[in-house]
């Protein structure tokens, strides 16, 4: 029982809540240097509450970056409360091609947009080359928008067993135990510090 009441008790503080609040960014409008004629579009679930990146769907030239479909994240910026949480993924989606999205933002022009940042970028790999070589342009700037989160991807999201990476940044509120997980967890020890005294006794 009391090894029952740890797991719980770890289990509440660390995990994410099954009522977060999702918000999805719709990215659009990008733009980049050296390229007029290559850019993308897609969009980013996040947990509004931790930071964390729950989804991704982002369809440059080169490739496809998806969850589960040979693409991950690699790296995840600071999270700021109200802000999109900027990240780095990698794609071989497309078997003849390798490729990295490296993408931040700022604020917008408008009260509740962003803009991708200029220090944002790709670099992608034609495998079918005779030389391989990686190529890399800079992004210069594209719209970011708070979109609607489709009600199939919602459920897919909130399922608990769909086996989705939440990618937390390393300064998430998630990776710090709530008051209310500390709490159990506490009581938990307590309860263990009893028990322990009444063997004795007995």
């Amino acid at each position: 029982m009391l090894k029952r009441l740890l797991v719980l008790a770890a289990a509440s503080a660390f995990s994410l809540s099954a009522s977060a609040a999702l918000v999805q960014y719709d990215i659009s409008n990008v733009s980049y240097a050296g390229d007029p004629y290559n850019g993308f579009s897609g969009s980013f679930v996040q947990d509004s509450d931790s930071g964390g990146i729950i989804w991704f769907d982002l369809i440059t030239l080169s490739n496809r970056f998806i969850p589960g479909v040979d693409s991950t994240i690699i790296g995840v910026s600071n999270y700021v409360p109200g802000q999109p949480t900027g990240f780095i993924a990698t794609s071989s989606n497309y078997a003849y091609v390798n490729s990295t999205i490296g993408l931040g933002f700022v604020a917008g022009p408008a009260p509740g947009t962003f803009s991708v940042a200029p220090n944002s970028f790709e670099t992608f790999t034609d495998l079918d080359s005779p030389n391989p070589a990686a190529v890399t342009y800079q992004i210069l700037s594209g719209t970011v928008t708070v979109g609607t989160i489709a009600p199939s991807l919602l459920a897919y999201l909130e399922n608990p067993d769909s086996g989705l990476t939440v990618f937390l940044p390393a300064n998430s509120p998630a990776s710090v135990p709530e008051p209310g997980g500390l709490a159990l967890i506490g009581a938990g020890l307590g309860l263990m510090g009893r028990l322990r005294k009444r063997a004795k006794a007995g």
